[in-house]
């Protein structure tokens, strides 16, 4: 079973969260088509982002989910407990 876990999907969901959606052309994490649509695939079946409609140029735009909200807030907390961590140390 793919973890949630890897860098991509980690940026992926962070990259959602910031921007309110992504499409493939709005997003620089995945460099070929194939890479994304199985990141978006996996990300649809844990129910972390739903499609939201089609841009002008017909490109699915995705959008967070409430679980998906929930799970990049505590990405970006633990993000701020690891910078907090870091100049505890300096």
């Amino acid at each position: 079973m793919k973890s949630l876990f890897d860098g991509y999907t980690i940026d992926l969901i962070k990259h959602i969260y910031k921007n309110g959606f992504t499409t493939f052309r709005s997003q620089n994490i995945y460099k070929s088509f194939l890479g994304f649509y199985f990141q978006i695939k996996y990300l649809k079946e844990q129910n972390i982002i739903t499609n939201n409609g089609k841009d002008e140029r017909n490109r699915k735009i995705w959008v967070l989910t409430d679980k998906g909200i929930k799970i990049a807030k505590l990405l970006n907390k633990i993000e701020e407990i690891l910078n907090e961590s870091k100049s505890n140390i300096s």
